[in-house]
């Protein structure tokens, strides 16, 4: 009528109308489905990343304080340049040329 309401159903389209949204919404289903399964996949992998990262976390903890160490012997043995490894002292360093025996 002139107000927007409806005067009469058709009923004999109705049942295809219905059928048509159901279509629809089994091909949005089946799309959030695939993207769900997709996102399983990536949290999955997430999840393996993150496992990693902690382990390597946890290694470099560890070797932070042996790298202390270390760079604490570097500076002793820097600072001594008559001090090697066993006592012995360090050999004087060789030069690249010969000296000439002209």
């Amino acid at each position: 009528d002139d107000e927007g309401r409806p005067e009469t159903v058709k009923y004999r389209l109705l049942s295809t109308l219905l059928l048509n949204e159901l279509q629809k919404l089994a091909g949005r289903s089946d799309e959030q489905a695939a993207l769900l399964e997709v996102q399983a996949g990536e949290l999955a992998s997430l999840r393996s990343q993150v496992g990693r990262l902690a382990s390597l976390e946890a290694r470099v903890r560890e070797l932070e304080p042996l790298l202390t160490r270390l760079e604490r012997v570097e500076v002793v043995l820097d600072s001594s340049p008559g001090l090697a490894l066993g006592g012995q002292q360090n050999p004087p360093p060789r030069s690249a040329h010969k000296p000439s025996t002209n």
